[in-house]
C-alpha cells in the first residue's frame, strides 16, 4: 500500500433500497455481493440477539444483510482472525469488514500481505466499550 497517497474513494449504491438499509451509501453491500458470486467468505459486525456487537462469518446475504446496519460499539471478535485465515489457507476469498483498529489487528495478526483478502474499514470517530452500550441498553 502507498501510505503516503492511498486510494480514496466516494460511492453510492444504485438500489436506493441498498441505500436505505445501509449506512455509508451501500459500497459494503456491492462489495459483498462480488465476493459472495466468487464462492467468497463475508466477515462483519452483528448484534447477537442480547445486542452485543459480535463479528460473524457467513456465505449468505441474508446473514450479510445483519452487517449492513450501524454498529459503532467495539465487537466480539472471538475466533474471527484465525478463522479468516484458516478461509484463505483453503482458498476462499474473504472480506473482512470492521474499524480500523480491526482491520490493523487482523493485518498484525496475519503478518503478510494475502491476494484473497479485501478488507474494508468503516470511517470510526472512536467506538465506546462494550459497557457503555451495556448501560444505554439498561437504560
Amino acid at each position: 500500500m502507498n501510505w503516503k497517497q492511498p486510494k480514496v474513494y466516494a460511492v453510492q449504491h444504485k438500489s436506493e433500497t441498498v441505500r436505505a438499509a445501509s449506512r455509508s451509501g451501500g459500497i459494503f453491500t456491492a462489495v459483498s455481493d462480488w465476493i459472495l458470486t466468487q464462492n467468497g467468505i463475508v466477515y462483519g459486525c452483528v448484534l447477537d440477539e442480547s445486542f452485543r456487537a459480535v463479528h460473524i462469518r457467513t456465505e449468505c446475504a441474508e446473514d450479510r444483510d445483519r452487517m449492513r446496519g450501524s454498529e459503532y460499539i467495539q465487537s466480539e471478535l472471538g475466533d474471527t482472525y484465525k478463522n479468516v485465515r484458516k478461509d484463505m489457507t483453503n482458498g476462499r476469498i474473504v472480506l473482512f469488514n470492521g474499524t480500523s483498529c480491526q482491520v490493523a489487528g487482523l493485518k498484525q495478526y496475519l503478518g503478510k500481505e494475502y491476494e484473497n483478502l479485501l478488507c474494508v474499514d468503516i470511517v470510526c470517530h472512536g467506538v465506546p466499550s462494550p459497557k457503555v452500550w451495556e448501560e444505554y441498553l439498561h437504560w
